[in-house]
Parts: C-alpha cells; structure tokens; sequence
C-alpha cells in the first residue's frame, strides 16, 4: 500500500514538472514574439524613411537648380547648371573665366542669376562701341558700364538680363520708327517688355 502511494504521488509530481515546462516555452514565445514584430516594423520603416529621403532629395536637386546660357567673350561658352542664389560672377567662373578681350565690367557681376537667362560679355570694343555716339570718339567718351539704348547694337542689347535676341531687335524697331528714348522707362512701350524684365535691366541701361 505504502509503494502504491509513493508511486502515485511520483506520477503527480512528474506531471506537474511536465505542465510548469509547458507553460513556460509558450510565455517565452509569447514574450519574444512581440518584440521580433516590433523590431521588424521599425526596420521597415527606417527603410521607408532611407528611400523616401533619398528621393526627395533627388526631386529637390532637380527642381532648383537653374541653367545659364553664357557666351560672348568668355573662355568655354555653353549652357551651365548652376545653383539659385549665384551671381553672374559664378557663371563667368563655370565657364572657364572672361577672355583677354573681354570687358569685365560691362555687366554686374554681383547680379543673381534666373533661370533660363542668356548672359553675353562683351569685348572691350563691343562695349565701347555701345556707348560711344555718333560722332563721339572713343577716348572722349565717359564710360560708366551703362548700356546706352538709343545707340547699342542687338549684342549689347543682348547682353542685358533678360534681354535675347528678339528683344533686341523689337527695341532696335521701336528706336527706329520712335526715334531716340527719351527715358529708359520708355521700354516698357515695347511688347515683351514689362515691369519685371525692367526692374531687371534699370541699372544697366542709359539714355543720352
């Protein structure tokens, strides 16, 4: 009777052991899963977060930069990228730099650049010759970098912010059937020429 308890009481005992392991396997999975699906969203995320990064930093750098045609008397004309807010004096510098020929301070080299803008330098003949009157001589002539309207050429003209080869020619038209500007303000008459391509040019231009 006495080996028949003991026995039992063995069964028990083995069988209590058995649960206890049980139950606790399925607490420690049910502990550690959370954490490996907590570990796997934010690896997820961190990766949506890389990419979406990365690719609105390609959008950004594809939406704001700006391009510049540069030609005239620099070194390597072209069609330049460059970054908003630089002066004409970077664009100069992307193309390799002002000839020997070229007349530097015939534009505001200090002036921001737009998107789009066509940027002529000038030789120093060419800009003489754009300030120069009829009948002036060149060394009697006082240059102060100022394009002078009723008398530049279409390559002066175009070396104006804003100013190509069409609105060239329109003001050399107007000139022409209106006579001499009186004013620079005088400009804004002409099609394709309003307020804001003026505010641009005002201190470039002259009238004599």
């Amino acid at each position: 009777m006495k080996k028949t308890v003991i026995f039992l009481f063995l069964i028990l005992f083995m069988t209590a052991v058995n649960t206890g392991c049980q139950k606790k396997q399925e607490t420690d999975f049910i502990l550690e899963n959370p954490k490996e699906h907590t570990d796997n969203e934010k690896q997820t995320e961190g990766n949506k977060d890389i990419k979406e990064g990365k690719s609105g930093s390609e959008k950004e750098k594809s939406t704001e930069n700006i391009f510049v045609y540069v030609c005239g008397a620099v070194q390597k004309p072209g069609v330049y990228e460059l970054l908003p807010g630089q002066r004409i004096c970077d664009a100069i510098e992307a193309a390799g730099g002002l000839s020997e020929q070229a007349a530097g301070d015939s534009l505001n080299q200090a002036e921001v650049l737009s998107d789009g803008q066509m940027l002529r330098v000038l030789t120093t003949e060419e800009a003489a010759a754009a300030t120069v009157q009829p009948g002036q001589e060149t060394a009697e002539s006082s240059w102060d970098g100022r394009v002078d309207i009723n008398t530049a050429d279409a390559s002066a003209l175009m070396s104006l912010p804003g100013i190509g080869q069409s609105k060239a020619d329109a003001i050399i038209a107007y000139r022409n059937e209106h006579g001499a500007f009186k004013a620079p303000e005088e400009l804004m008459n002409i099609s394709g020429i309003k307020e804001g391509v003026y505010q641009k040019i005002k201190d470039s231009i002259k009238v004599n």
